[in-house]
Formats: C-alpha cells, structure tokens, sequence
C-alpha cells in the first residue's frame, strides 16, 4: 500500500506544482463543466435544482488536492506507524481525509473565483466622511452635499434631522445614507 500512497502524492505533488507554476488558465473547463461554474454562479446549486455539488469531482483542483492528501496522509501514517499494522484503517483514514481535503480545497478555490472585487464607492462607505455643503440644509428642506470617496466626487442630497441648519459652504458630517439621500450633522471642528 506505501506505493500507492507515495505514488498518489507524487502525482498530487506534480500537479499542484505545475498549477502553481503555470498557472490555472484552460483547467477545469473542459467539456463545459467544472465545479468553479456550477458553485456560485446558480447552475446546478440548490436553488437551480441541477446536480449542485456532484459537479465539484469533475474539477481538477478537487483531484489534485485530493490525491496529495491522501497519499500524505497514508505515506504519514504508514512510515510512523500511527495505525499499527491493520492497513484498512490508514487506507480509510487515507481516503477520508483526502476526499475532505479535496472537496474543501475546490469549493474555497471555486468561491474565491466567483467573489466580485469593487472599488466603486458605496452608500456605505460615504458614512463618516465630511462633505462640503452646497445648497443649504434645514430641518424642513432637504439641501445638497459633496464629498470625496475612493477619488471621485459625490453629489448627493442631504438631511439633517437636529433642529440645525447647515448653510451653504459648511462642512457637514455623513451620518447615514439611506434611499440615496445623506443624513448630516454639523461637521465636527478640526482640532489645533
């Protein structure tokens, strides 16, 4: 059994070097199916009543990491000799550890894949910043804000619900935005 496990950390260990060195480009999409495509973007999930996760086995990360881990597991636990002598027992704790490996690897690769990176400023991230006050805001008329976020200027219309007023070219302090439409308070004084 030590063949087999060295022989499927070899492999495991070859293609995961060749993926790091090459790079991920062309695999697991080969006859239009992968785990990556079936994870996340609703082809087969729960929700879209397809096979879901079975498609995670067709992938070639699942396999790389799941034959590096099981014959590292099993070279482990036969040279130390970790399960005495009854090799149904490695081969099994072998198996199990590699097939989790593999699955894990692949589902956290697929949604690593699929996550959106932006770096638009969002509604949120307006909270906290000072704007600079360009049509008057009152209690009874909503007025109009701009504030700079991730280096682009913002026009937005503003509120406030204190009973002050924030005239024209103050400073005002975002305290919330909700529906497109900025809540604001007197901008606190800067500190000598």
């Amino acid at each position: 059994m030590l063949v087999i496990y060295e022989t499927a950390l070899a492999v495991g260990g070859v293609l995961l070097l060749a993926s790091l060195v090459m790079g991920h480009h062309g695999v697991d999409h080969g006859g239009g199916i992968s785990a990556d495509h079936s994870m996340d973007a609703g082809h087969g999930d729960a929700h879209g009543g397809g096979a879901g996760p079975f498609f995670l086995f067709l992938s070639m990360r699942f396999w790389t990491f799941a034959a590096d881990f099981f014959g590292l597991t099993g070279v482990l636990f036969t040279k130390l000799n970790l399960a005495g002598d009854d090799t149904r027992v490695v081969l099994a704790i072998a198996a199990a550890i590699g097939l989790g490996c593999g699955v894990f690897a692949a589902w956290i690769l697929a949604r690593l894949r699929n996550q959106v990176v932006n770096s638009l400023p969002t509604e949120m991230s307006y909270v906290g910043l000072t704007a600079e006050v360009l049509l008057e805001v009152t209690p009874e008329e909503p007025g109009r804000i701009r504030l700079s976020s991730r280096g682009s200027l913002i026009d937005l219309p503003a509120r406030c619900d204190g009973g002050e007023r924030l005239p024209k070219g103050s400073q005002a302090l975002v305290v919330d935005v909700t529906d497109g439409v900025a809540c604001v308070s007197p901008a606190p004084s800067p500190r000598a």
